[in-house]
Protein backbone atom coordinates (compact mmCIF):
# COMPACT_ATOMS: atom_id res chain seq x y z
CA UNK A 1 0.00 0.00 0.00
CA UNK A 2 2.73 2.32 1.18
CA UNK A 3 4.78 1.76 -2.48
CA UNK A 4 1.37 2.43 -4.16
CA UNK A 5 1.24 5.53 -2.97
CA UNK A 6 4.96 6.58 -3.47
CA UNK A 7 3.91 5.82 -7.07
CA UNK A 8 0.81 8.01 -6.75
CA UNK A 9 2.58 10.76 -5.52
CA UNK A 10 6.11 10.30 -8.17
CA UNK A 11 3.03 10.42 -11.06
CA UNK A 12 1.62 13.92 -9.64
CA UNK A 13 5.43 15.69 -9.26
CA UNK A 14 5.77 14.80 -12.43
CA UNK A 15 2.61 15.88 -13.44
CA UNK A 16 3.08 19.20 -11.92
CA UNK A 17 6.57 19.89 -14.06
CA UNK A 18 5.28 18.96 -17.24
CA UNK A 19 2.65 21.09 -16.78
CA UNK A 20 4.87 24.16 -15.45
CA UNK A 21 7.40 23.33 -18.42
CA UNK A 22 4.82 23.97 -21.20
CA UNK A 23 3.39 27.37 -19.27
CA UNK A 24 7.39 28.62 -18.94
CA UNK A 25 7.60 27.37 -22.85
CA UNK A 26 4.34 29.72 -23.60
CA UNK A 27 5.92 33.22 -22.33
CA UNK A 28 8.70 35.31 -23.98
CA UNK A 29 12.51 34.64 -23.26
CA UNK A 30 12.58 37.75 -20.89
CA UNK A 31 10.29 40.04 -19.67
CA UNK A 32 12.43 42.89 -19.59
CA UNK A 33 13.26 42.23 -23.50
CA UNK A 34 9.60 43.15 -24.14
CA UNK A 35 9.00 45.74 -21.34
CA UNK A 36 11.94 46.77 -20.15
CA UNK A 37 12.80 49.78 -22.71
CA UNK A 38 9.13 50.64 -23.31
CA UNK A 39 9.19 51.46 -19.42
CA UNK A 40 12.56 52.88 -18.98
CA UNK A 41 11.70 55.48 -21.84
CA UNK A 42 7.88 56.21 -20.56
CA UNK A 43 10.00 57.07 -17.30
CA UNK A 44 12.83 59.11 -18.87
CA UNK A 45 10.35 61.30 -20.91
CA UNK A 46 8.05 61.90 -18.49
CA UNK A 47 11.18 63.12 -16.36
CA UNK A 48 12.20 65.21 -19.25
CA UNK A 49 8.73 66.46 -19.28
CA UNK A 50 8.57 67.82 -16.10
CA UNK A 51 12.01 69.66 -16.33
CA UNK A 52 11.18 71.21 -19.26
CA UNK A 53 7.87 72.50 -17.87
CA UNK A 54 9.76 73.98 -15.46
CA UNK A 55 12.49 75.56 -17.39
CA UNK A 56 9.49 76.98 -19.45
CA UNK A 57 7.88 78.58 -16.66
CA UNK A 58 11.12 80.63 -15.77
CA UNK A 59 11.92 81.50 -18.86
CA UNK A 60 8.23 82.79 -20.74
CA UNK A 61 7.19 85.91 -19.70
CA UNK A 62 3.92 87.32 -18.43
CA UNK A 63 1.10 87.58 -20.65
CA UNK A 64 0.58 91.33 -19.06
CA UNK A 65 3.49 92.37 -19.50
CA UNK A 66 3.58 91.08 -23.09
CA UNK A 67 0.37 93.31 -23.89
CA UNK A 68 1.28 96.28 -22.16
CA UNK A 69 5.00 96.20 -24.53
CA UNK A 70 2.51 95.40 -27.31
CA UNK A 71 0.25 98.66 -26.81
CA UNK A 72 3.28 100.93 -26.39
CA UNK A 73 4.25 100.47 -30.37
CA UNK A 74 2.83 103.98 -31.94
CA UNK A 75 -0.09 103.02 -34.11
CA UNK A 76 0.55 103.94 -37.70
CA UNK A 77 -1.30 104.68 -41.08
CA UNK A 78 -1.22 102.46 -44.15
CA UNK A 79 -3.12 104.76 -46.31
CA UNK A 80 -1.84 107.57 -48.54
CA UNK A 81 -3.85 111.14 -48.41
CA UNK A 82 -5.31 111.46 -52.12
CA UNK A 83 -7.47 113.88 -54.24
CA UNK A 84 -10.71 112.32 -55.50
CA UNK A 85 -12.76 113.49 -58.42
CA UNK A 86 -16.32 113.19 -58.64
CA UNK A 87 -19.30 114.48 -60.58
CA UNK A 88 -22.44 114.69 -58.94
CA UNK A 89 -23.99 111.51 -58.56
CA UNK A 90 -21.30 109.69 -58.01
CA UNK A 91 -20.33 107.23 -55.22
CA UNK A 92 -16.77 107.71 -53.75
CA UNK A 93 -14.85 105.60 -50.88
CA UNK A 94 -12.27 106.99 -48.49
CA UNK A 95 -10.12 104.63 -47.84
CA UNK A 96 -8.28 104.75 -43.60
CA UNK A 97 -6.76 101.78 -42.86
CA UNK A 98 -3.92 101.30 -39.89
CA UNK A 99 -1.54 99.20 -38.26
CA UNK A 100 -3.65 98.53 -34.98
CA UNK A 101 -7.16 97.79 -35.80
CA UNK A 102 -8.43 98.34 -32.29
CA UNK A 103 -7.56 102.01 -32.59
CA UNK A 104 -10.78 103.97 -32.12
CA UNK A 105 -11.11 106.28 -35.68
CA UNK A 106 -12.75 109.80 -35.53
CA UNK A 107 -14.36 111.61 -39.14
CA UNK A 108 -14.75 114.93 -39.75
CA UNK A 109 -15.35 117.20 -42.54
CA UNK A 110 -13.69 120.62 -42.97
CA UNK A 111 -11.43 119.96 -40.07
CA UNK A 112 -15.26 121.29 -37.38
CA UNK A 113 -18.28 118.71 -38.85
CA UNK A 114 -17.49 115.76 -36.64
CA UNK A 115 -19.04 112.59 -38.68
CA UNK A 116 -18.06 109.41 -36.70
CA UNK A 117 -16.46 108.22 -33.80
CA UNK A 118 -15.33 104.66 -34.14
CA UNK A 119 -18.60 103.51 -35.66
CA UNK A 120 -21.22 105.59 -34.15
CA UNK A 121 -22.21 108.34 -36.79
CA UNK A 122 -22.32 111.96 -34.07
CA UNK A 123 -25.01 113.35 -37.21
CA UNK A 124 -27.31 112.29 -39.79
CA UNK A 125 -26.12 112.34 -42.80
CA UNK A 126 -28.18 109.92 -45.06
CA UNK A 127 -24.82 110.04 -47.74
CA UNK A 128 -22.08 109.28 -45.81
CA UNK A 129 -21.47 105.91 -44.38
CA UNK A 130 -18.53 104.44 -42.11
CA UNK A 131 -17.34 100.72 -43.67
CA UNK A 132 -14.55 98.32 -42.57
CA UNK A 133 -12.24 100.02 -44.62
CA UNK A 134 -13.00 103.68 -44.65
CA UNK A 135 -16.06 106.37 -45.58
CA UNK A 136 -18.21 105.96 -48.39
CA UNK A 137 -19.93 109.28 -49.77
CA UNK A 138 -22.37 109.79 -52.00
CA UNK A 139 -22.21 113.40 -53.82
CA UNK A 140 -25.24 115.08 -53.80
CA UNK A 141 -24.27 118.20 -54.05
CA UNK A 142 -21.82 120.81 -54.07
CA UNK A 143 -21.32 120.83 -50.53
CA UNK A 144 -20.32 117.25 -50.77
CA UNK A 145 -17.30 118.47 -52.11
CA UNK A 146 -14.18 119.60 -49.25
CA UNK A 147 -11.82 117.89 -46.93
CA UNK A 148 -12.40 114.38 -45.45
CA UNK A 149 -10.03 114.01 -42.17
CA UNK A 150 -9.26 110.26 -40.50
CA UNK A 151 -8.11 110.75 -36.88
CA UNK A 152 -6.45 108.20 -34.64
CA UNK A 153 -7.15 109.03 -30.68
CA UNK A 154 -4.24 107.52 -29.73
CA UNK A 155 -3.68 109.91 -26.01
CA UNK A 156 -3.57 113.73 -25.33
CA UNK A 157 -0.92 114.29 -26.99
CA UNK A 158 -1.11 112.22 -30.19
CA UNK A 159 -4.23 112.28 -32.99
CA UNK A 160 -1.92 111.47 -35.84
CA UNK A 161 -4.57 111.90 -39.21
CA UNK A 162 -4.84 112.29 -42.78
CA UNK A 163 -7.05 114.18 -45.08
CA UNK A 164 -8.42 113.35 -48.49
CA UNK A 165 -9.65 115.64 -50.89
CA UNK A 166 -13.12 115.23 -52.76
CA UNK A 167 -13.30 117.69 -55.62
CA UNK A 168 -15.85 118.19 -58.80
CA UNK A 169 -13.85 117.55 -62.21
CA UNK A 170 -12.35 120.61 -64.13
CA UNK A 171 -11.27 121.13 -67.75
CA UNK A 172 -7.28 121.57 -68.02
CA UNK A 173 -5.58 124.87 -68.04
CA UNK A 174 -2.29 125.35 -69.23
CA UNK A 175 -0.79 127.56 -67.05
CA UNK A 176 2.63 128.23 -69.18
CA UNK A 177 4.85 126.85 -71.82
CA UNK A 178 8.06 128.04 -71.83
CA UNK A 179 11.83 127.32 -71.87
CA UNK A 180 15.08 128.29 -69.35
CA UNK A 181 15.46 131.62 -69.22
CA UNK A 182 12.34 131.97 -71.56
CA UNK A 183 15.14 131.75 -74.75
CA UNK A 184 13.42 130.60 -78.15
CA UNK A 185 16.57 131.01 -80.46
CA UNK A 186 19.43 128.18 -80.04
CA UNK A 187 22.32 127.07 -81.94
CA UNK A 188 23.12 123.83 -84.15
CA UNK A 189 23.78 121.37 -81.37
CA UNK A 190 22.38 122.87 -78.39
CA UNK A 191 20.48 121.48 -76.07
CA UNK A 192 16.34 122.34 -76.32
CA UNK A 193 14.49 122.00 -72.94
CA UNK A 194 10.64 122.40 -72.67
CA UNK A 195 8.39 122.42 -70.01
CA UNK A 196 4.44 122.80 -69.67
CA UNK A 197 2.76 123.38 -66.69
CA UNK A 198 -1.40 122.64 -66.50
CA UNK A 199 -3.60 122.37 -64.03
CA UNK A 200 -7.22 120.42 -63.63
CA UNK A 201 -9.12 117.97 -61.93
CA UNK A 202 -8.37 115.00 -62.18
CA UNK A 203 -4.60 115.76 -63.14
CA UNK A 204 -3.98 116.55 -67.19
CA UNK A 205 -1.74 114.40 -68.98
CA UNK A 206 0.57 116.03 -71.31
CA UNK A 207 1.49 115.81 -74.67
CA UNK A 208 4.08 117.18 -77.33
CA UNK A 209 3.62 117.80 -80.67
CA UNK A 210 5.24 119.86 -84.06
CA UNK A 211 4.57 119.44 -87.29
CA UNK A 212 1.11 117.33 -86.81
CA UNK A 213 2.90 114.42 -85.14
CA UNK A 214 3.56 113.17 -81.61
CA UNK A 215 6.72 113.80 -79.75
CA UNK A 216 7.78 111.31 -77.47
CA UNK A 217 8.62 111.39 -74.31
CA UNK A 218 5.46 112.49 -72.80
CA UNK A 219 5.16 114.52 -69.68
CA UNK A 220 5.92 118.06 -68.58
CA UNK A 221 9.58 117.96 -69.72
CA UNK A 222 11.14 116.79 -72.65
CA UNK A 223 14.34 117.56 -73.91
CA UNK A 224 16.39 117.62 -77.22
CA UNK A 225 20.16 117.16 -77.55
CA UNK A 226 21.90 118.51 -80.67
CA UNK A 227 20.01 120.71 -82.36
CA UNK A 228 19.57 120.71 -86.39
CA UNK A 229 17.74 123.11 -88.43
CA UNK A 230 14.70 121.02 -88.71
CA UNK A 231 14.18 121.11 -84.88
CA UNK A 232 12.45 124.71 -85.63
CA UNK A 233 9.15 125.36 -85.49
CA UNK A 234 6.07 125.00 -83.34
CA UNK A 235 6.11 122.93 -80.60
CA UNK A 236 2.47 122.36 -79.53
CA UNK A 237 1.87 121.24 -75.39
CA UNK A 238 -1.51 119.29 -75.32
CA UNK A 239 -3.24 118.86 -72.21
CA UNK A 240 -5.90 116.53 -71.61
CA UNK A 241 -7.94 114.80 -68.59
CA UNK A 242 -11.37 113.65 -70.44
CA UNK A 243 -13.26 116.81 -69.06
CA UNK A 244 -14.46 119.16 -71.76
CA UNK A 245 -11.92 119.29 -74.47
CA UNK A 246 -8.27 119.42 -74.06
CA UNK A 247 -6.12 121.96 -73.84
CA UNK A 248 -3.40 123.26 -75.76
CA UNK A 249 -0.81 126.26 -76.31
CA UNK A 250 2.53 126.21 -78.50
CA UNK A 251 6.03 127.92 -78.39
CA UNK A 252 7.95 128.52 -82.15
CA UNK A 253 11.78 127.58 -81.81
CA UNK A 254 14.47 128.99 -83.45
CA UNK A 255 18.25 127.35 -84.76
CA UNK A 256 20.05 129.54 -86.00
CA UNK A 257 21.89 128.51 -89.50
CA UNK A 258 23.00 129.26 -92.69
CA UNK A 259 19.79 128.73 -95.17
CA UNK A 260 19.34 125.57 -96.92
CA UNK A 261 17.59 125.62 -100.29
CA UNK A 262 15.38 123.18 -101.86
CA UNK A 263 14.41 123.21 -105.39
CA UNK A 264 11.03 121.92 -106.47
CA UNK A 265 11.94 121.25 -109.75
CA UNK A 266 15.80 121.77 -111.35
CA UNK A 267 14.52 121.25 -115.34
CA UNK A 268 11.19 122.50 -116.10
CA UNK A 269 9.45 122.40 -119.82
CA UNK A 270 7.64 124.94 -121.45
CA UNK A 271 6.87 126.58 -124.65
CA UNK A 272 6.52 130.16 -126.21
CA UNK A 273 3.99 131.99 -125.13
CA UNK A 274 3.40 130.09 -122.20
CA UNK A 275 3.34 130.83 -118.26
CA UNK A 276 5.58 129.36 -116.38
CA UNK A 277 6.20 129.25 -111.96
CA UNK A 278 10.11 129.25 -110.54
CA UNK A 279 9.32 127.66 -106.95
CA UNK A 280 12.52 127.80 -104.32
CA UNK A 281 11.69 126.68 -100.49
CA UNK A 282 14.31 128.36 -97.97
CA UNK A 283 14.86 127.76 -94.41
CA UNK A 284 16.90 129.99 -92.17
CA UNK A 285 17.01 131.80 -89.46
CA UNK A 286 17.76 134.46 -88.74
CA UNK A 287 15.54 134.45 -91.61
CA UNK A 288 17.66 135.67 -95.41
CA UNK A 289 17.39 137.64 -98.12
CA UNK A 290 16.00 135.50 -101.33
CA UNK A 291 16.82 137.35 -104.59
CA UNK A 292 16.15 135.49 -108.33
CA UNK A 293 19.42 136.04 -110.98
CA UNK A 294 19.54 135.04 -114.43
CA UNK A 295 23.05 135.15 -116.59
CA UNK A 296 24.34 136.92 -113.09
CA UNK A 297 21.83 139.57 -112.93
CA UNK A 298 19.07 139.94 -110.28
CA UNK A 299 15.86 139.64 -111.46
CA UNK A 300 13.51 142.68 -110.77
CA UNK A 301 9.65 141.82 -110.01
CA UNK A 302 8.19 143.66 -113.87
CA UNK A 303 4.49 143.02 -113.82
CA UNK A 304 2.58 141.06 -115.18
CA UNK A 305 5.69 140.13 -117.27
CA UNK A 306 8.05 138.85 -114.15
CA UNK A 307 6.02 138.67 -110.40
CA UNK A 308 7.74 137.91 -107.40
CA UNK A 309 5.99 136.47 -104.80
CA UNK A 310 6.86 135.10 -101.54
CA UNK A 311 5.41 133.14 -98.51
CA UNK A 312 5.82 131.85 -94.95
CA UNK A 313 7.95 134.47 -93.77
CA UNK A 314 10.45 134.11 -96.90
CA UNK A 315 10.32 130.44 -96.90
CA UNK A 316 8.39 129.92 -100.47
CA UNK A 317 9.67 131.63 -103.30
CA UNK A 318 8.25 131.99 -106.47
CA UNK A 319 9.45 133.49 -109.73
CA UNK A 320 6.44 133.96 -111.94
CA UNK A 321 6.80 134.43 -116.12
CA UNK A 322 4.14 135.06 -118.55
CA UNK A 323 4.04 134.73 -121.74
CA UNK A 324 7.52 133.34 -122.44
CA UNK A 325 9.62 134.24 -125.71
CA UNK A 326 13.10 132.56 -126.55
CA UNK A 327 14.83 135.22 -124.41
CA UNK A 328 13.01 133.65 -121.28
CA UNK A 329 14.26 129.57 -121.50
CA UNK A 330 17.46 129.10 -119.66
CA UNK A 331 18.82 128.42 -116.53
CA UNK A 332 17.68 130.87 -113.05
CA UNK A 333 19.15 130.81 -109.77
CA UNK A 334 17.73 131.06 -106.01
CA UNK A 335 20.17 132.86 -103.87
CA UNK A 336 19.74 132.59 -100.06
CA UNK A 337 21.88 134.36 -97.61
CA UNK A 338 21.71 135.84 -93.92
CA UNK A 339 24.85 136.02 -91.12
CA UNK A 340 25.92 132.38 -91.22
CA UNK A 341 26.13 132.05 -95.09
CA UNK A 342 24.90 132.08 -98.54
CA UNK A 343 23.54 129.25 -100.84
CA UNK A 344 22.69 129.36 -104.83
CA UNK A 345 20.82 126.61 -106.53
CA UNK A 346 20.03 126.78 -110.04
CA UNK A 347 16.94 125.81 -112.30
CA UNK A 348 16.92 125.25 -116.01
CA UNK A 349 13.93 126.35 -118.21
CA UNK A 350 14.09 124.48 -120.99
CA UNK A 351 11.82 123.52 -124.50
CA UNK A 352 13.10 119.93 -124.68
CA UNK A 353 11.21 117.21 -122.98
CA UNK A 354 11.86 116.76 -118.98
CA UNK A 355 12.52 113.20 -118.23
CA UNK A 356 10.98 113.37 -114.49
CA UNK A 357 11.68 110.39 -112.75
CA UNK A 358 12.10 106.89 -112.63
CA UNK A 359 9.69 104.91 -110.95
CA UNK A 360 10.30 101.79 -108.93
CA UNK A 361 10.66 98.54 -110.45
CA UNK A 362 7.71 96.22 -110.76
CA UNK A 363 8.44 92.58 -110.40
CA UNK A 364 7.28 89.44 -111.31
CA UNK A 365 8.17 85.32 -111.24
CA UNK A 366 9.70 86.03 -114.82
CA UNK A 367 9.60 89.65 -115.81
CA UNK A 368 11.15 93.27 -114.65
CA UNK A 369 8.92 96.53 -115.78
CA UNK A 370 10.73 99.88 -115.64
CA UNK A 371 8.55 102.69 -115.74
CA UNK A 372 9.79 106.75 -116.37
CA UNK A 373 7.91 109.92 -116.19
CA UNK A 374 8.31 112.19 -118.63
CA UNK A 375 7.05 116.03 -119.61
CA UNK A 376 6.20 117.93 -122.25
CA UNK A 377 4.33 121.12 -123.29
CA UNK A 378 5.08 119.79 -126.82
CA UNK A 379 4.27 116.46 -128.08
CA UNK A 380 6.54 114.22 -127.66
CA UNK A 381 7.57 112.24 -130.69
CA UNK A 382 10.08 109.93 -129.71
CA UNK A 383 11.88 107.74 -126.50
CA UNK A 384 15.20 105.94 -126.08
CA UNK A 385 14.58 103.64 -123.19
CA UNK A 386 18.07 101.50 -122.64
CA UNK A 387 19.42 99.45 -119.87
CA UNK A 388 22.74 97.09 -119.42
CA UNK A 389 24.25 95.09 -116.60
CA UNK A 390 26.34 96.65 -114.07
CA UNK A 391 30.14 97.28 -115.30
CA UNK A 392 29.56 96.51 -118.68
CA UNK A 393 29.79 99.33 -121.41
CA UNK A 394 27.17 98.97 -124.26
CA UNK A 395 23.58 99.87 -123.57
CA UNK A 396 20.94 97.94 -125.49
CA UNK A 397 17.41 99.58 -126.14
CA UNK A 398 13.93 98.50 -125.41
CA UNK A 399 11.32 99.18 -126.93
CA UNK A 400 8.88 100.81 -124.50
CA UNK A 401 4.48 101.31 -123.94
CA UNK A 402 3.69 104.99 -123.87
CA UNK A 403 0.92 106.38 -122.09
CA UNK A 404 0.19 109.96 -122.08
CA UNK A 405 -1.55 112.37 -119.00
CA UNK A 406 -3.34 115.32 -121.36
CA UNK A 407 -4.03 117.65 -117.66
CA UNK A 408 -0.74 117.27 -116.77
CA UNK A 409 1.60 117.37 -120.13
CA UNK A 410 3.21 113.70 -118.86
CA UNK A 411 4.16 110.81 -120.25
CA UNK A 412 4.95 107.75 -119.28
CA UNK A 413 7.37 104.86 -120.36
CA UNK A 414 7.56 101.22 -119.79
CA UNK A 415 9.80 98.87 -120.77
CA UNK A 416 9.29 95.07 -119.84
CA UNK A 417 12.76 92.76 -119.54
CA UNK A 418 11.61 89.35 -120.14
CA UNK A 419 13.60 86.35 -118.80
CA UNK A 420 16.19 88.60 -117.17
CA UNK A 421 19.07 86.71 -115.36
CA UNK A 422 19.54 87.93 -111.57
CA UNK A 423 21.95 90.86 -110.62
CA UNK A 424 22.73 94.39 -110.83
CA UNK A 425 21.28 96.36 -113.93
CA UNK A 426 21.27 99.93 -114.65
CA UNK A 427 18.60 102.06 -116.90
CA UNK A 428 18.49 105.64 -118.53
CA UNK A 429 15.78 107.74 -121.16
CA UNK A 430 15.22 110.67 -122.89
CA UNK A 431 12.61 111.52 -125.41
CA UNK A 432 12.31 114.30 -128.31
CA UNK A 433 10.07 116.66 -129.43
CA UNK A 434 9.48 119.48 -131.59
CA UNK A 435 12.31 121.41 -130.28
CA UNK A 436 14.95 118.60 -130.12
CA UNK A 437 16.03 115.57 -127.72
CA UNK A 438 16.55 115.98 -123.98
CA UNK A 439 19.15 114.98 -122.25
CA UNK A 440 19.71 111.40 -120.52
CA UNK A 441 17.92 111.00 -117.22
CA UNK A 442 20.51 110.01 -114.25
CA UNK A 443 21.17 106.42 -114.09
CA UNK A 444 19.12 104.61 -112.29
CA UNK A 445 19.87 101.01 -110.75
CA UNK A 446 17.78 98.14 -110.45
CA UNK A 447 18.38 93.89 -109.81
CA UNK A 448 17.43 91.21 -111.91
CA UNK A 449 15.26 88.16 -111.67
CA UNK A 450 15.85 84.70 -111.87
CA UNK A 451 13.32 83.98 -115.05
CA UNK A 452 12.81 80.14 -114.92
CA UNK A 453 13.23 79.65 -111.29
CA UNK A 454 10.50 77.75 -110.57
CA UNK A 455 12.02 74.99 -112.89
CA UNK A 456 14.26 74.24 -109.79
CA UNK A 457 11.66 73.54 -106.88
CA UNK A 458 9.63 70.43 -108.73
CA UNK A 459 7.98 68.37 -106.46
CA UNK A 460 9.12 65.53 -105.21
CA UNK A 461 6.97 62.10 -105.09
CA UNK A 462 7.86 59.59 -103.60
CA UNK A 463 7.16 55.93 -104.70
CA UNK A 464 5.16 54.13 -102.38
CA UNK A 465 5.43 49.98 -101.52
CA UNK A 466 2.76 48.28 -103.34
CA UNK A 467 0.91 44.98 -102.22
CA UNK A 468 3.36 42.33 -100.16
CA UNK A 469 5.97 44.73 -98.99
CA UNK A 470 2.98 46.93 -97.27
CA UNK A 471 1.08 44.13 -95.53
CA UNK A 472 4.47 42.95 -94.45
CA UNK A 473 5.14 46.39 -92.98
CA UNK A 474 2.14 46.69 -91.34
CA UNK A 475 2.01 43.13 -90.23
CA UNK A 476 5.32 44.02 -88.41
CA UNK A 477 5.38 47.62 -86.88
CA UNK A 478 8.74 48.63 -86.48
CA UNK A 479 9.98 51.06 -82.96
CA UNK A 480 12.63 53.32 -82.89
CA UNK A 481 14.50 53.97 -79.42
CA UNK A 482 15.84 56.70 -78.71
CA UNK A 483 19.61 56.66 -76.47
CA UNK A 484 17.24 58.55 -73.85
CA UNK A 485 14.71 55.98 -74.31
CA UNK A 486 17.08 53.08 -74.38
CA UNK A 487 19.32 54.32 -71.32
CA UNK A 488 15.70 54.99 -69.35
CA UNK A 489 14.78 51.12 -69.56
CA UNK A 490 18.49 50.18 -68.91
CA UNK A 491 17.74 51.68 -65.56
CA UNK A 492 14.31 50.46 -65.17
CA UNK A 493 15.22 47.07 -65.24
CA UNK A 494 18.18 47.49 -63.01
CA UNK A 495 15.85 48.86 -60.72
CA UNK A 496 13.55 46.18 -60.75
CA UNK A 497 16.45 43.55 -60.29
CA UNK A 498 17.56 45.74 -57.11
CA UNK A 499 13.94 45.62 -55.93
CA UNK A 500 13.26 41.88 -56.30
CA UNK A 501 16.78 41.26 -54.65
CA UNK A 502 15.51 43.18 -51.59
CA UNK A 503 12.46 41.19 -51.62
CA UNK A 504 14.08 37.43 -51.93
CA UNK A 505 16.42 38.82 -48.90
CA UNK A 506 13.15 39.95 -46.62
CA UNK A 507 11.85 36.67 -47.49
CA UNK A 508 14.81 34.57 -46.68
CA UNK A 509 15.20 36.34 -43.75
CA UNK A 510 12.01 35.81 -42.59
CA UNK A 511 12.17 31.91 -43.42
CA UNK A 512 15.42 31.72 -41.20
CA UNK A 513 13.36 33.41 -38.60
CA UNK A 514 10.33 30.71 -38.98
CA UNK A 515 12.68 28.19 -39.21
CA UNK A 516 14.69 28.87 -35.88
CA UNK A 517 11.78 29.30 -34.35
CA UNK A 518 10.48 26.07 -35.01
CA UNK A 519 13.50 24.24 -34.02
CA UNK A 520 13.45 26.76 -30.87
CA UNK A 521 10.24 24.65 -30.04
CA UNK A 522 10.82 21.46 -31.17
CA UNK A 523 13.35 21.37 -29.10
CA UNK A 524 10.99 22.45 -25.94
CA UNK A 525 8.57 19.65 -26.90
CA UNK A 526 11.35 16.68 -27.53
CA UNK A 527 12.08 17.20 -23.62
CA UNK A 528 8.57 17.22 -22.17
CA UNK A 529 8.15 13.63 -24.07
CA UNK A 530 11.34 12.52 -22.46
CA UNK A 531 10.13 13.41 -19.06
CA UNK A 532 6.69 12.33 -19.93
CA UNK A 533 7.36 8.93 -20.96
CA UNK A 534 9.92 8.28 -18.18
CA UNK A 535 6.88 8.95 -15.37
CA UNK A 536 4.75 6.25 -17.19
CA UNK A 537 7.91 3.91 -16.92
CA UNK A 538 8.00 4.75 -13.22
CA UNK A 539 4.54 4.28 -12.65
CA UNK A 540 4.32 0.71 -14.32
CA UNK A 541 7.07 -0.33 -12.56
CA UNK A 542 5.26 0.60 -9.02
CA UNK A 543 2.58 -1.33 -9.80
CA UNK A 544 4.09 -3.97 -10.53
CA UNK A 545 5.32 -4.19 -6.69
Amino acid sequence: MEVRLACLLCIFVLSFAVITAKNVNSKPDTFEDTYGDAVDDENKNIQNDDYDDYANREETPDVGDEVVERNEVTPEFRTKPQIFVARIGEVIRLPCEITNQDMVLVWRKDDSELLYQGDIAMKQFPNVKKTSEGLEVNVTSDRDYGKYTCQMMVSEDSSPKITHMVVPPTPPVINSIRTPNNNTEFSIGGTLELQCIATGNPKPKISWHKDGKRIEPTGENITIPNLKPHNAGLYVCLADNNVLKPAHKHIEIFIEHKPVVTIDKYLINSNHEEDVELKCIVHAYPVPVVSWKKGGMNIKEDPPKVMLKRHQNNVENLLIISNLTEADFGEYTCSASNKFGKVDKTVGLVKVPVVQGFVKPEKTNKDVVLTWKVQSKPPVTEHSFQYRKKGEEDWKNIKPEVSYDEQNDTYTIKGTLKGLEPGSYETRARSRNTHGWSSYSDIMPFEGVLAKHSSHHKPHHKKHPKGKDVREKQAVPTTQVTPAQHQENEASVEEEQVVSATHVTHAQHQENETVVGASQRSGCATALSSIYLTSIALLALCCRQ
